[in-house]
Parts: structure tokens; C-alpha cells; sequence
């Protein structure tokens, strides 16, 4: 396997997403925003268009790779004896746990990934978090067992999202029950298959659940 492409500017980017992330509970996610956040490092606005010649939508695009990542590698650590249940729930959880710092900033990252004209994106990306779920807890599925698996997680991760920005409890036990409830969804998928939409279309209904939150934003 190749080794991934590595961005000529990729420091630049690292160190303006982040700033971008800090400043987003005051500043939102917007092309002033992502200069704003240039600029705080005492750089040029136009590093920010060089770095993110994307915009905005592409930062948001890089910070969901970057959770992926670490999900990846936080699965890949579990017992082997671990149930697949367990392994789900883990993957969902740890996404909750790790934006937990920046919890008003990715409020605001959703509700900017709602707004109509980023939707395909952000059908692109909470299905990639659902593949790297799967794959990273060894599932080699290949036939509608794939599709079916990553459109019911891509819901259980969208709807738990939403339920985890409205929690407001220390430990989200809310949330966590909410989770349980909907691991259920993901493993009796055998059941309702048959029954399932398009892959495209059901993960772009799982999207619209966030929609709402940009009126909140």
C-alpha cells in the first residue's frame, strides 16, 4: 500500500485547524474565520486560502480525518476477546470522548456541515467514520452485509452526535443510554437489511438529523 500524500503545507494546516478550532465557539467556521485563525499565529490571510484553497469545509474535512485516525488506532488497541458490540459502542464513544475539549466548537462544525450546500460532504464524511468503525474493528464484509453495516452506523453516530450536543451532564449518561439504545440498531442489521434504502440515500437522512443545530449555532 502507497504511503498517504502528505500536504506541501501540511504544519501550516495542522496549526491553523487548531486555531480555527479554538476560535470557533466566538467565531464559528467561515471564510473570516479561517484568516481569523491565521492570523492569530501571525501569519497572512492568505496562507489560510493557500493551506485550505477548499475553505472552511475543507478544515472541517481534515479535523474529521484526524478523529478517524485516532479511532482507528484507539480500536486497534482493544483485547481481541472484545465483542463486537463492545468494539461499536468504543468507536461511537471515543468520538464523544475526544471532541469533549471542544465540544461548542464541533456544535458549530455540524451545524455549519448541515447547512444545504455541505450536505454532500457531510454524507461523505460521517460514512467514512463508519467505514473506519467497521474496519477497524476487522470486519472484511464485501457483499450488502458492507453497505447495510455502514448505513446503520452512519445513523447511529449522526443521531448520537445530535443527542450528545443537547446533553449537558458531566459524564453525558444521557447520552451513553441513548448509545446503548441504538447499538442495538447496528446489530440486528440482518434483520432489517432487506429493507433499507440506498446507502446514499440513508446516510444523507442520517445527515439531515443535524441539520436543526445550525439555527442554534
Amino acid at each position: 500500500m502507497a504511503a498517504p500524500r502528505i500536504h506541501p503545507l501540511d504544519n501550516e494546516r495542522r496549526h491553523i485547524l487548531q486555531a480555527l478550532i479554538a476560535g470557533a465557539a466566538f467565531d464559528g467556521f467561515s471564510p473570516i474565520s479561517l484568516e481569523l485563525a491565521a492570523t492569530s499565529l501571525g501569519e497572512q490571510p492568505e496562507l489560510a486560502k493557500a493551506a485550505f484553497p477548499g475553505g472552511v469545509t475543507e478544515a472541517l474535512a481534515l479535523w474529521s480525518a484526524d478523529i478517524d485516525e485516532a479511532c482507528c488506532i484507539h480500536l486497534a488497541g482493544l483485547p481481541e476477546d472484545t465483542k463486537i458490540r463492545e468494539k461499536v459502542k468504543t468507536g461511537v464513544a471515543f468520538r464523544l470522548e475526544y471532541l469533549q475539549p471542544t465540544k461548542e466548537a464541533a456544535r458549530r462544525a455540524a451545524a455549519t456541515l448541515a447547512l444545504p450546500q455541505n450536505v454532500p460532504l457531510s454524507t461523505k464524511l460521517v460514512w467514512n467514520s463508519a467505514d473506519v468503525i467497521w474496519r477497524g474493528i476487522g470486519d472484511t464484509s464485501t457483499d450488502i452485509n458492507f453497505y447495510s453495516k455502514r448505513t446503520i452506523l452512519a445513523g447511529v453516530l449522526s443521531s448520537t452526535l445530535a443527542k450528545w450536543f443537547t446533553d449537558d451532564d458531566a459524564d453525558f449518561r444521557a447520552t451513553t443510554a441513548f448509545l446503548d439504545d441504538r447499538i442495538e440498531n447496528v446489530m440486528s442489521f440482518e434483520k432489517i437489511k432487506s429493507r433499507l434504502p440506498s446507502p446514499q440515500k440513508a446516510v444523507s437522512e442520517a445527515v439531515s438529523i443535524l441539520a436543526g443545530l445550525r439555527y442554534r449555532s
